[in-house]
Parts: structure tokens; C-alpha cells; sequence
């Protein structure tokens, strides 16, 4: 039943699809290439097709029969915390969610603080809510430091934070806790996710930067997953350039969040 190529999730869905920049990760947005070559406008946000919004019905149904989970990235195309999604559309979502317990729904955003300024579409505690994961796009240190905080407020089930595009170095344990001594205290962070940024625009990643990631999340015990170099990796000395197992320090059962 998986229909995205995304590795860590079996199913996404797009309430709507448009968004604007918020950072410098939105810079060279695929989503916003890929719906200009369509010859629409992606600062327009447009809500998807009722057809579309049947489709996680199936899935909740297809995961009920087979007892398995399945896990929905929320969204692709948007930013499900946006202001300016068209109508009701994140209260519409979040009927959607709870009508689907079979589907484990991975929201991510670059707009937490609208969760935590009880925007209207989510209670700002999420774990009434069994079958969600709230996450966070950090890019860079910068927004490591603004969004982890704001993420680690929101009392939720499960968090995680996505690293991709990575542009930079990142230190999840200053950013969660401000400059604790111990990277043994990850304490509220469940997963991370890593990549490079990919396409003819895409922006250098070191890979000692990712290394430095994956350790931090081996020694807090916190599942890491590596999602790929680009074009434009800049290797270490000695370091192959074939895709690095090493980089994964869990299983492929581990690394799913359900």
C-alpha cells in the first residue's frame, strides 16, 4: 500500500498543497518548482480534491486487515500549520485524524509556534492523540534553536525532527536544552531524520556534519535515520563515497516510529 517514494512513511497527504518561505530550507522548494512547472501559482494555497481526502480512508481500512500500522507523512505539499490554509481545512484534518486510528500521522512543520499560539485547528496537547507524531524542520542551528524548544512544549505521543535540507552543522542537544553538558539527554526527541538538499540548485552538505548527527543520536539511544547524500556532498578525507550503512544506527524496524 506505499505510495510515495519517501523511505520513512507508507502514504503521504496534502490537506491543501501551496506554502510561502519561512527559512532558508525553503529556498529551493520542490514542491514550489514542481507546481510552477505546472503552471500554477504555489503562494496560492488550494485545497485537494474530496476524492483525494477519501484516499486515507482506504489506508486506514488496507492497515485495519493486514494489523499493521501504516504511516502517513502530512504533508508534502504544504505546511499543515500554515495561516493561510484555505477555509477549514485543518479542522477537516483534524477529523480526518481521528476517524483514521489505523494510520499513524507524521505532522511536520517550519511554523510551530501556531500550534503553540492555539491557532484553533489542534488542542496544544497532543497526547490525547495516540496515533500522531509532531515534528519540526530544523535546516540549520538557527532554526534548531528556534523550532526544537517550541516542538519539546507540545506535550505529544511522540516528536521528531527532521533534518533535511541540512545546511549546516547541527547540535540537537544545545538547541533542546540550551547548552547542557550531556548529550546523553535527548529527552523528548523520539526520532531524527537527515538529508541533503537534492536538485540543480541543491546547496552543500559535509558529511561530517550528518556524522556528527548520527552520534549525537547514538549516544542519547535516539533512532536515526539517513535519507541521502546529493550532488553536492562535500566528503571527508578518506570517507567512501558509496551511500554510508554506518550512518544507520538502527534497524530498519527500529527507525519507523511505529
Amino acid at each position: 500500500m506505499k505510495n510515495t517514494k519517501i523511505e520513512w512513511c507508507e502514504n503521504t497527504f496534502n490537506p491543501w498543497v501551496g506554502c510561502s518561505p519561512v527559512s532558508a530550507g525553503c529556498a529551493h522548494c520542490y514542491a514550489a518548482a514542481m507546481w510552477k512547472r505546472w503552471g500554477k501559482e504555489f503562494a496560492v494555497r488550494t485545497r485537494t480534491s474530496a476524492a483525494y481526502w477519501k484516499q486515507p480512508l482506504r489506508w486506514n481500512a488496507e492497515a485495519k486487515r493486514r494489523g499493521k500500522m501504516a504511516t502517513v507523512f502530512c504533508g508534502s505539499m504544504c505546511d499543515w500549520l500554515d495561516l493561510d490554509a484555505p477555509g477549514y481545512a485543518r479542522g477537516e484534518l483534524t477529523g480526518l485524524i481521528t476517524s483514521t486510528p489505523h494510520l499513524f500521522w507524521m505532522l511536520l512543520t517550519k511554523r510551530p509556534e501556531n500550534l503553540s499560539n492555539e491557532i484553533g485547528c489542534l488542542p496544544f496537547d497532543m497526547s490525547g492523540y495516540p496515533n500522531v507524531g509532531m515534528g519540526v524542520t530544523v535546516e540549520n542551528q538557527a532554526m534548531a534553536d528556534k523550532r526544537i524548544p517550541l516542538l519539546l512544549k507540545i506535550p505529544a505521543r511522540m516528536r521528531f525532527v527532521s533534518v533535511e535540507p541540512m545546511l549546516g552543522p547541527v547540535d540537537l542537544q544545545y538547541a533542546a536544552f540550551n547548552g547542557a553538558d550531556s548529550l546523553t539527554s535527548l529527552e523528548g526527541i523520539d526520532w531524527v531524520i537527515c538529508g541533503a538538499e537534492t536538485g540543480p540548485q541543491a546547496r552543500i552538505m559535509k558529511t561530517e556534519w550528518a556524522y556528527s548527527l548520527r552520534d549525537q543520536c547514538r549516544v542519547a539511544g535516539v533512532p536515526f535515520f539517513f535519507k541521502k547524500w546529493s550532488q553536492r556532498t562535500v566528503y571527508v578525507e578518506k570517507m567512501p563515497r558509496e551511500f554510508p550503512d554506518i550512518l544507520q544506527n538502527k534497524t530498519q524496524d527500529e527507525r519507523k516510529p511505529v
